[in-house]
């Protein structure tokens, strides 16, 4: 994170750095993600044996992760801490016993 805050301070950038411009940016981010693999469906040893898919698929993870950095950074939030707080969430709305193999949404299995 001392990398980042660092970059955008050289740059002055943080004044452009409000929670609905950073959500933004990783919705965007996202969707240039997706436009990779938008008419295929490559297996991830294809996109790892592809050298130009496979590095546009880690800038566009790299650009999502450093707005996500930034905006947890603004909101204090601790992603570990808020990573694990949603498995144990998850755990309760999705019980292995009952939703091993299917995609059905948390309310099937209540």
């Amino acid at each position: 994170m001392v990398l980042i805050r660092k970059f955008n301070k050289e740059r002055d950038w943080d004044q452009y750095h409000s929670a609905k411009n950073l959500a933004g940016a990783i919705g965007i981010e996202a969707s240039e993600l997706l436009e990779i693999v938008q008419w295929d469906d490559p297996t991830y040893d294809e996109i790892r044996s592809d050298g130009e898919r496979f590095a546009r698929f880690g800038d566009e993870l790299a650009d999502i992760y450093i707005y996500l950095m930034i905006l947890a950074d603004q909101l204090t939030i601790d992603l570990d801490d808020s990573a694990r707080e949603k498995i144990v969430k998850n755990d309760s709305r999705y019980p292995a016993d009952r939703c091993r193999g299917r995609k059905d949404k948390y309310h099937s299995y209540q």
